[in-house]
């Protein structure tokens, strides 16, 4: 698990890397990175030498199963399971009766380049499981986040870095190398 931040147009996460079981994988994970879009042809990737005219398009913060980081974000890119930025409510999906799907542990923040809101994806790979919050919203994800949601109330202008090497020194979860991108 892990604990990821955003605030002021940054994303910051910690690098521990655990199994469910609690198994130590690594210290040094990076679970922070860029999007990019061809800005002729719309298609996305992770690889901006992919692209022929690469233009930045969101960057994003994943907490949760190692396993479904990289489902997550070959997810995120295919235009047909996730064709557009749809910030307008679609009533449509009250009408979808709700079935139980196999459980999937995962959190991300995704924040758009062109739009003013920061996203946070939940559990499952479908096109209405998230919040959108706006850019000026500070967001926590992770096995850390009431531990820094605790240390954020009693200090709101802290640090993100200082804010997780504190959550990282009291949650056997979090810890290790913190990267971030902006």
């Amino acid at each position: 698990m892990t604990i990821c931040v955003y605030k002021d147009n940054a994303l910051y996460a910690d690098g521990r890397c655990t199994t469910s079981s609690g198994l130590l994988i690594s210290d040094n994970y990076k679970k922070v990175g860029y999007i990019y879009e061809d800005v002729v042809t719309g298609v996305r990737s992770i690889n901006k030498d992919s692209l022929e005219n690469p233009e930045l398009f969101a960057m994003y913060a994943f907490a949760g199963q190692l396993d479904h980081l990289q489902k997550f974000l070959r997810w995120f890119v295919d235009q047909e399971f996730h064709p557009n930025i749809d910030i307008e409510t679609d009533k449509s999906f009250d009408e979808i009766s709700i079935t139980v799907q196999e459980e999937v542990t995962l959190q991300a923040i995704v924040v758009f380049k062109n739009y003013d809101i920061v996203r946070e994806y939940t559990s499952t790979y479908e096109e209405h499981l998230y919040i959108d919050f706006t850019k000026d919203t500070f967001v926590m994800i992770g096995s850390g986040a009431i531990s820094a949601l605790a240390i954020y109330n009693s200090n709101p202008l802290i640090d993100p870095l200082l804010l997780i090497e504190n959550v990282c020194k009291t949650s056997i979860s979090c810890g290790g190398t913190i990267s971030f991108v902006s």
